[in-house]
């Protein structure tokens, strides 16, 4: 039987195997143009039941597992640096495991803010410890300092990826407040600290109050009134 020309949802379909797939009912998805198309449920061979594939996916090998095969091989990845580096009981090698965690395993409870907002580690790094502590110790990398991006919706790679002090990365989180003073950008209470002023008044004077930036930081602070 030639499947690349049989129907999608033929029943011939029913119990053929592709990888480890293999297919066990049909159901439909609606495309963006309004169009229906056929889709599979698929039992893997692990056990898990996969639903609503795309038959073209998984016949030319695209989708060949429901992500037991690939959790496997970064496994074999895993153990397999370990063998050869001999730096697996290092600080910089829990760096990079748990970098990787956290965009790649959607089980790490850090991964709704890194791999679950489409945060990934370079292929380069992501396939290769070796490859990750070459760029460290070659970028300033020392056991007091933790990697942190400098664009904090990109990826983890050699472009934007530096290693500061704990304190520096608290600066660079999400939720930080920059503000551009003298034509440059940094943290608000980096900008306090410059112009000698107090944070927690400032911050208020912003977020209660209204203020604009320029106003809050350069209005004095009298006593207890900010």
């Amino acid at each position: 039987m030639n499947l690349n020309k049989t129907k999608n949802n033929d029943p011939k379909y029913i119990g053929q195997k592709f990888g480890r797939l293999t297919v066990i009912g049909f159901g439909e998805s609606v495309t963006t143009d309004g169009l229906h198309q056929v889709t599979w449920d698929c039992q893997c061979a692990c056990g898990n039941i996969i639903r609503g594939r795309r038959p073209r996916n998984v016949k030319s090998g695209q989708t060949r597992s429901c992500g037991c095969l690939k959790q496997e091989q970064n496994t074999k990845n895993l153990a397999d640096h370990r063998r050869t580096h001999g730096m697996s009981e290092t600080r910089i090698f829990g760096i990079w495991e748990k970098m990787r965690d956290r965009c790649n395993n959607p089980n790490t409870p850090a991964y709704k803010n890194y791999g679950g907002r489409g945060i990934k580690v370079c292929p380069e790094w992501d396939a290769s410890f070796e490859a990750f502590w070459d760029w460290a110790r070659h970028n300033g990398y020392q056991d007091d300092l933790t990697i942190d991006r400098i664009d904090n919706d990109g990826d983890y790679c050699p472009n934007n990826c530096k290693w500061v002090t704990r304190t520096e990365q608290q600066r660079n989180k999400r939720n930080i407040r920059y503000v551009e003073v003298c034509g440059e950008r940094m943290p608000l209470k980096t900008a306090c600290e410059k112009l000698g002023v107090p944070y927690k008044a400032v911050h208020l004077r912003i977020t209660r109050r209204g203020w604009d930036i320029d106003r809050a930081l350069h209005t004095p602070i009298q006593g207890k009134q900010s």
